[in-house]
């Protein structure tokens, strides 16, 4: 039985690039406000969802849909978390932190969080207010475009933050 160790030039090292500060904080500016639009068509879209399920259950009671700009405030912290589960608690994590039981309900936990924020948008996104943009009118009536778009906007903020943050940090070989 023999051991091989790798030469200390292989090794990796990570180094802050500064010049690729500006261009990182202009796509965080544009992820950031794509992001936000997604956390507002989750709120909008919440209590289309929860209206859904109370039909399912044939519960009478519906929820009005949000109106009040104070609510938004209120519910900010929806996005936050919703976000902050799909990031911390994403299944390809799972497996390897806490073993194949954990990653059991680490992926019940994620797909629930998950789907909801996608529901919830697509029924934000697919039931456009009266006064909404006539391009939003136009998304909400091609259901896949409508689709594109709900994925796009649920999934690509956070890995375009990642990947940014990835990139500004970027590991280099030396040797």
């Amino acid at each position: 039985m023999s051991v091989q160790s790798k030469p200390l030039s292989s090794r990796t090292a990570t180094r802050f690039h500064w010049d690729r500060v500006p261009l990182v904080l202009f796509g965080y500016a544009i992820l950031g406000v794509w992001w936000a639009a997604g956390g507002k068509w989750t709120i909008e879209g919440m209590p289309l969802l929860l209206n859904e399920l109370f039909n399912f259950f044939h519960i009478a009671h519906r929820l009005a849909p949000i109106t009040w700009p104070g609510w938004y405030a209120w519910l900010a912290w929806l996005p936050l978390g919703i976000s902050f589960v799909e990031h911390r608690y994403a299944p390809w994590r799972a497996w390897e932190k806490w073993g194949i039981l954990s990653f059991i309900g680490v992926v019940f936990v994620w797909l629930v969080v998950t789907s909801a924020d996608w529901v919830s948008t697509w029924l934000a996104i697919t039931h456009p207010s009266a006064d909404a943009w006539l391009i939003a009118k136009q998304v909400a009536d091609v259901p896949f475009l409508a689709g594109v778009w709900v994925t796009m906007t649920t999934f690509l903020p956070e890995i375009g933050f990642a990947v940014l943050t990835w990139w500004l940090w970027e590991p280099e070989q030396k040797g």
